[in-house]
Parts: structure tokens; C-alpha cells; sequence
């Protein structure tokens, strides 16, 4: 059975650029994977919507409220893991992967305290490496 995994990214143009190494990395070694990316905009949609590796790009619609839609939307479709790239130091990608309710959750812990409130949440958490560049962290 193929995994759903669910990638939010919401940091901004730049940075979704520095994830598409990581989605192809998933469609590798993990063929059989369906990659759904939840975009925090039109324009970070359409860098995804243009990778042979992606099945699925949902725009989210700006806002808390526009979040929380595209966060319950994913919950019906039983994600089983969401995968949320560096920098993942937004509330939101706490919100939205609270949302969602993948059977896992990884992202990085930039602190202690961070790390922490993570946990209360039951994701697993990678440590952020000072001074590695972004596409290697992911």
C-alpha cells in the first residue's frame, strides 16, 4: 500500500525552490509514495504543479480560516505522513499539521522550548544543524 505524504509549505517562493530536491528525493526512494503539496500560495502551487513527483497541489487560501479548510480537507483524505520541510519555524505548519492528523508528523526543532511543544503534540522532531544549508536539512 502506498504512503500519503502531505508537504505543506507556506515559507514563501524561495524557499518552496529549496524543497523540490527533497520531494524528488521522496518520489525516489519511495516510488510508490503519493506527494500531495499544500501551497501557501497560487505561486508556490505552481512550482509543484509543474514536478513529474507530485500527484496533488491544494492552494491554500490566505488567512487562519483559509488554513484550517485545507488542513480538514487533507484530514478526510487519511494522510499518513506530514512532512514539513526547514525552515519550519511558522505556527502555522503546527496548525496545519495539528489539522491535518497524519499517523506522523517530522519536522525540525529549532530549540529546546520548540521542541517541547512538539512533542505535547506527538510529532517527531529532526534537529535543525546550525550553518547547513536548507536543502540539506531537508
Amino acid at each position: 500500500m502506498a504512503s500519503e505524504i502531505v508537504v505543506p509549505i507556506f515559507a514563501g517562493i524561495g524557499n518552496a525552490l529549496l524543497v523540490t530536491p527533497l520531494v524528488r528525493q521522496l518520489k525516489k526512494y519511495l516510488p510508490e509514495c503519493r506527494i500531495t503539496i499544500l501551497a501557501g500560495s497560487p505561486a508556490i502551487g505552481e512550482v509543484f504543479s509543474r514536478l513529474d513527483e507530485v500527484e496533488d497541489v491544494l492552494v491554500a487560501r490566505s488567512g487562519t480560516v483559509g488554513l484550517l479548510k485545507a488542513g480538514i480537507k487533507l484530514r478526510l483524505g487519511r494522510c499518513d505522513i506530514c512532512l514539513i520541510p526547514s525552515p519550519s519555524r511558522r505556527w502555522q505548519y503546527l496548525l496545519m499539521a495539528a489539522c491535518i492528523g497524519a499517523r506522523r508528523t517530522i519536522m525540525h526543532s529549532y530549540s529546546e522550548r520548540q521542541s517541547l511543544s512538539k512533542r505535547m503534540l506527538r510529532f517527531e522532531t529532526i534537529p535543525a544543524q546550525r550553518g547547513l544549508h536548507e536543502v540539506q536539512q531537508n
